[in-house]
């Protein structure tokens, strides 16, 4: 994947702002939930960390 690649050659961290789970997980070496400007969730994406963030995903 592009994005996970560059990330390695560069060292540099990204900010993506993703809905699609599956997606976000595997660019992602931790996850940050916002709710209205608020940090409600900060969890790495592990399986168990990605569970509980689908608690916060309500469409």
């Amino acid at each position: 994947m592009a994005l996970v690649e560059l990330r390695r050659a560069t060292g540099c961290a990204m900010l993506v702002t993703e809905q699609v789970l599956s997606f976000a997980t595997a660019v992602s070496d931790r996850m940050i939930v916002l709710e209205r400007g608020t940090v409600v969730k900060e969890t790495g994406t592990d399986a168990r960390d990605v569970e509980a963030v689908k608690a916060f995903l309500t469409v």
